[in-house]
């Protein structure tokens, strides 16, 4: 249904005055903190804690200073607060990254590919938040999370996979310069979330690690998912369970509306 809203009827939102932040911009200040972090050639393979966190914490201020301006309202003055205590976390977790051996390739590349699906043109795309490698020469594609959703569950269920990001990012690699020399073999690839919580518990590297029966079926499912999207084969049954709320077309979907159907409700 996002699916379908999204890139089908191509539906967006405008944005009025602010007076606080919601869940997309609060995570669109964090990319843009992030992003620069990760283009600091010197920060990037900084592995002091307090210094990634000086310089991501100045890096938040001056993101909201030229988005925002100088002054903003008390609830906005919270949640960037809020962000700040992320921020900290993150610097934790990115030290212990650099001392294990990780560097960041790239950050925020978009990259965009054409598959071949069984004599079927179609284009991939994607910004891909963060590709880095090691001294191994082993690849990890990471994807910045300030929800507590894991990486698993978000991909993928008990019998089969629900989310395709994280595999299909793992396809867009060969066109990313960097990486022209490295093994981009599933086995050499890792894929995950990093987490950036509002607690310790809640951040960090969350590796995608899905049972082998899934990911030997993994080619077939996205092949099968290109295809009914480029048929325009979009299924009439409703998903049940539902599909997590979406701010973005909640109010399309009727996701806040006062009124509930009831399965035993009778008409005329």
């Amino acid at each position: 249904m996002v699916f379908w809203l999204k890139n089908v009827l191509k539906l967006g939102e405008s944005e009025d005055g602010l007076t606080e932040l919601d869940a997309k911009l609060f995570g669109t200040f964090m990319h843009s903190v992030l992003q620069q972090f990760g283009e600091d050639e010197k920060m990037k393979h900084c592995s002091n804690a307090k210094k990634i966190e000086s310089f991501v914490s100045a890096t938040l201020d001056d993101v909201v200073k030229e988005k925002l301006g100088p002054n903003v309202s008390a609830k906005i003055a919270i949640q960037l607060e809020l962000a700040r205590y992320r921020l900290k976390e993150f610097a934790i977790h990115q030290a212990k990254s650099v001392k294990d051996g990780w560097t960041i390739v790239c950050t925020e590349r978009f990259v965009k590919k054409e598959l071949d699906v069984k004599g079927n043109a179609f284009t991939i795309r994607g910004t891909i938040d963060r590709v880095e490698t090691n001294a191994l020469g082993q690849v990890r594609v990471l994807d910045y999370k300030t929800g507590s959703m894991t990486a698993n569950k978000a991909h993928f269920n008990k019998t089969e996979w629900k989310d395709l990001q994280l595999p299909l990012y793992r396809l867009l690699l060969t066109k990313i310069p960097e990486l022209s020399e490295f093994d981009l073999s599933n086995e050499n690839v890792s894929l995950g979330y990093f987490k950036i919580g509002d607690q310790t518990s809640s951040s960090g590297i969350d590796l995608l690690t899905p049972k082998p029966e899934l990911s030997d079926d993994l080619s077939d499912f996205i092949d099968t998912t290109i295809l009914s999207i480029i048929s325009n084969k979009f299924s009439d049954t409703p998903e049940v369970p539902a599909p997590k709320f979406n701010e973005q077309f909640s109010w399309v979907c009727q996701d806040n509306s006062v009124v509930e159907e009831s399965s035993d409700t009778t008409y005329g």
